[in-house]
Parts: structure tokens; sequence; C-alpha cells
């Protein structure tokens, strides 16, 4: 049952975590799908770790696209380098929490089995 249940739980969390989609121009409506994906404060932080302090960016003359610094890079996909121990802390917080919930989900079940 995990198989075909996971996908479909999976992809919007990648969706809105911030691979695929800049987290600035989600719908408003729809922001709330990314505080609970572990994607997006994983991705954040890798990218915060990755770019904070890089002050400049060798680019070549073709390269026009190029982002003149790191501080670019973070504002481009609309992370802040502040944020860096909240998406820790929200990483452990949404690691307990989805584990509490499945642990409640397998005390329900077996409680209905009896």
């Amino acid at each position: 049952m995990a198989a075909s249940v996971g996908p479909p739980i999976i992809i919007p969390f990648m969706l809105f975590g911030g691979f695929f989609l800049n987290s600035g121009s989600v719908p408003p409506y729809l922001g709330w799908i990314s505080y609970l994906s572990w994607f997006r404060y994983g991705n954040e932080a890798l990218l915060v770790n990755q770019w904070a302090g890089v002050e400049s960016i060798a680019c070549t003359r073709e390269n026009f696209t190029c982002p003149a610094s790191g501080k670019v890079v973070l504002d481009t996909l609309s992370f802040s380098e502040d944020d860096f121990n909240m998406d820790v802390v929200n990483m452990v917080l949404l690691f307990i929490g989805f584990r509490f919930l499945a642990y409640l989900a397998l005390l329900w079940r077996t409680r209905r089995g009896k």
C-alpha cells in the first residue's frame, strides 16, 4: 500500500519544496503546503550553506545570466540566510511529527483490528 500512496504524497512536497517551483511564486492559498515539506527546509538549508558568504562568482563574458554573488542566488530563489537555524529545527520537528503521526496510525490500525 505504501508504494501506491507514497508518490502522490511526495510529489507535491517536492513541487512546493523549491526544487521545481520558486517559493516566492507560490500563490498564498497553496503556500501552506510548503511548510509541511521537508524538501523545502533541506533545500533551503543546503543552498544557504553553499551560497552564504560567497562575495563574487567568476563568470565568462558570454554568460549574461550569471549571478554576481551568493546573495543574488539566494534572493533569486526566495531564500534567506537568516532562516538556516529554523530550517534545521523545522526538519527535526517534521521528523518527530511525522513519526508520531505514523505511530498513531499504526496504533489506530491495530486497535481497529481487534
